[in-house]
């Protein structure tokens, strides 16, 4: 006999052994009323109740980190607004100055002109 037959004669045995040994204990088996569970106790209450849990955990967390980050941009906002209003009035005050010195050198060029002119 070869080796494969020998092991499926075997598999076939331990399948009947195992259906005997069903077939034997039905009657308890249609008998057993399982103790019911009250639900706080059940495995689906308890996880809804560590998911709800874990949920407002991580929400806290997320607004606390959101409040941050809010806070931060809002300082970020307000030293580039202070950089762009010192900015714009350096520029007004070099414009100012610009004005004045070309107005300056005009009022003296058309002066050393008139001068030349009346001699």
């Amino acid at each position: 006999m070869s080796s494969i037959f020998i092991c499926q004669i075997i598999f076939a045995i331990s399948l009947l052994g195992m259906l005997f040994i069903f077939l034997r204990n039905l009657p308890l088996l249609v008998e057993f009323e399982p103790d019911s569970i009250p639900k706080e106790k059940g495995l689906s209450f308890r996880l809804r109740n560590k998911l709800r849990k874990n949920k407002e955990r991580i929400n806290e967390k997320f607004r606390q980190i959101s409040e941050k980050n809010i806070h931060r941009l809002r300082v970020r906002i307000l030293k580039i607004d202070n950089f762009l209003t010192s900015y714009l009035n350096k520029l007004q005050e070099r414009k100012i100055h610009l004005e004045k010195l070309q107005f300056s050198q005009r009022k003296k060029r058309d002066g050393f002109k008139n001068r030349k002119r009346r001699r």
